[in-house]
């Protein structure tokens, strides 16, 4: 068996480090070898090293600029780097190249969440559609669909593809959490309820479904209930995005219950395991400013404002803490920005007048 064939092996068996090695070996012996190439970004980016996988994707288009199935992994690698713009053009390439190809259903629907990630809901449900239409067995695109058509009020249309996708995959304990993800955010708390507690009757270890658990009794307002449930995730193995989800939801149970130093403190756990986990950033901002700690809330404002920039809100609390810093000719920069974003904020508006030191001169 040649090194090529062998890493794609390996892939399939989840042996992401031996199979780089094998890949590495068989481009030494021949550089131009795409298939080598395409399997060494697979496995790069299946070990979630997609700056890595991006690089050796587009190492294999310098050679063929027309290998549809390299276009399809920069696609995912960039869209498991939250690129969304960029992975969206590369997907539909690749479905523009190879709109048969065995991973076209995946690829579609990938760029339907792309499409969505960028507010595109109309090109997103379009995408879903069409990888319903080529992965006819596969729960993922009506699930996404439903939760599409939630949002947007259509419930007669969502609850036909929630039923669709039960019918596929009925004892699957992700299904079920993703149909209980939908109920949750149409805010359809107890039948939620009850589809997170089928998926853990599935699987008692499913953490995902714990935390969602955990979400919904934190949206009804028990608390209690939820850190048990959050509790439970927690005990399990969890990727960095679901981690960082339990702790800030733990975090919010801790701070209603008043236990506002653990509350921090799980705000903080957020934000080492997703350092983008804006709502963490948030409320961890809110306490270090509660507490005058308001360098450190500054910190924590202008790393959200990385993620939001357009955010009003954001700007504002920038704002208000260097005001609290002493620093006014920053405050009334970050003010007038407030103003850019929205012209008639009230607390914007009134800051802005007391840092220019005239109540009479206008705002504009």
């Amino acid at each position: 068996m040649g090194y090529s064939n062998l890493g794609r092996v390996l892939i399939l068996l989840d042996r992401f480090e031996e199979a780089e090695a094998a890949l590495r070996t068989s481009l030494d012996l021949d550089p131009r070898n795409l298939t080598a190439h395409q399997n060494l970004g697979e496995a790069l980016r299946q070990g979630n090293r997609h700056e890595e996988a991006i690089a050796m994707y587009r190492a294999a288009l310098a050679i063929e600029e027309d290998f549809a199935a390299a276009y399809g992994g920069l696609g995912l690698a960039l869209f498991g780097e939250k690129r969304y713009p960029e992975s969206l053009a590369a997907l539909d390439r690749a479905l523009a190249l190879d709109p048969g190809a065995p991973s076209a259903g995946t690829l579609a629907l990938s760029a339907g969440r792309a499409a969505r990630e960028l507010g595109r809901s109309r090109e997103a449900e379009v995408k879903f559609r069409k990888a319903a239409a080529l992965a006819p067995d596969s729960a993922e695109p009506l699930l996404e669909l439903s939760n599409l058509l939630f949002a947007q009020d259509r419930a007669g249309e969502a609850e036909e593809y929630l039923r669709r996708a039960r019918e596929l995959q009925p004892n699957d304990p992700a299904t079920l959490h993703t149909v209980a993800e939908a109920l949750r955010k149409a805010g359809r708390r107890s039948e939620a309820l009850a589809s997170y507690r089928n998926a853990l009757q599935t699987d008692p270890d499913f953490a995902p479904a714990h935390v969602g658990l955990g979400a919904a009794l934190v949206d009804l307002k028990r608390y209690e209930e939820a850190l048990d449930s959050l509790e439970r995730a927690g005990s399990l193995e969890m990727d960095p995005a679901t981690a960082a989800t339990a702790h800030y939801l733990a975090g919010r149970a801790l701070r209603e219950l008043g236990r506002t130093a653990e509350a921090a403190v799980r705000f903080e756990q957020a934000i080492e395991s997703d350092a983008n986990h804006a709502e963490a950033l948030d409320h961890l901002a809110l306490w270090r400013f509660q507490q005058r700690r308001y360098k450190d809330a500054l910190d924590l404002y202008r790393a959200h404002a990385l993620l939001e920039p357009d955010s009003a809100t954001v700007h504002a609390n920038i704002g208000v803490t260097l005001y609290f810093l002493d620093r006014p000719e920053e405050a009334l920069v970050a003010m007038e920005r407030v103003l850019q974003l929205d012209a008639d904020h009230p607390m914007a508006r009134k800051l802005v007048e007391e840092l220019r030191g005239d109540s009479s001169q206008p705002v504009p």
